[in-house]
């Protein structure tokens, strides 16, 4: 599929909640929310605790809808969920008993013979570096080989968007290193739109052309810092001043 260009304008989403007491109330979890991301583009979004980061990317991925504004794919509002947008979340959506290779089969629903859906999966396992276990229960695999199948799982329905929702929180540092490698060489190979949302600042100026700073709650954009891969540090830190300032001046608001 080709890359698709994504957009929030002044998007603003509020969710109903409970409190202890069993009362019913609003809670504001984006406040005039508005980012561009160029087709092609790898973004990244951190933020702190409870900003609004999942709730931006179940926006652009259709699942959620702002009371105002509007989100966009290719200057088309978004209004519900499209196969060619890929979205990896924590909580893996697989089946344990099930093999890798069958996990990622059933992933493609029932288009098409059951030999060209199994090609397309084995070759989403191939392209994630799980070829070779492909046949083992997913119940057996490592958190990180997990991971692996979940975006395998995307893959296979060859997206145009890869929003990823911080599938790497949880992994020790030596996966997750790897795993963002994987996520660089997938992206540049297949040159889709890849928007990540993280808790790691470190992750989010390693694979991110651009990192989108939010606001604490409720979520806003505050800042996007350009990532010059030549000067990882200089860009870690300027995000690093942003997320602090950000936070302060939500502080002095208070």
């Amino acid at each position: 599929m080709p890359a698709h260009a994504l957009s929030l304008s002044h998007v603003t989403l509020d969710v109903q909640r409970r409190d202890v007491t069993g009362r019913t109330g609003t809670l504001r979890v984006l406040d005039g929310c508005s980012l561009d991301v160029a087709a092609g583009e790898s973004l990244t979004i951190v933020g702190p605790s409870a900003c609004g980061k999942s709730t931006l990317l179940d926006v652009l991925a259709g699942f959620a809808h702002p009371v105002a504004g509007e989100a966009y794919a290719d200057g088309t509002p978004i209004t519900r969920p499209a196969l060619d947008n890929g979205f990896v979340a924590p909580a893996y959506g697989l089946f344990p008993w099930r093999t890798a290779l069958a996990n990622v089969t059933f992933a493609l629903g029932s288009g098409g013979t059951p030999e060209a859906r199994e090609a397309r999966a084995l070759d989403a396992l191939d392209v994630v570096g799980l070829i070779d276990v492909a046949e083992s229960p997913v119940s057996e695999l490592d958190a990180a080989q997990k991971v692996r199948v979940s975006i395998a799982k995307t893959l296979a329905h060859d997206p145009g968007v890869l929003l990823l929702d911080d599938p790497f929180a949880g992994l020790d540092q030596a996966d997750r290193r790897l795993l963002q490698d994987d996520i660089i060489r997938i992206q540049r190979d297949a040159g889709v739109t890849l928007v990540l949302a993280t808790s790691s600042l470190d992750e989010a100026v390693r694979i991110g052309d651009r990192v989108a700073v939010l606001t604490p709650h409720p979520g806003r954009v505050d800042v996007v810092v350009e990532v010059d891969r030549r000067q990882h540090l200089a860009a870690a830190h300027r995000v690093w001043t942003a997320l602090q300032a950000a936070a302060t001046e939500e502080l002095r608001a208070a």
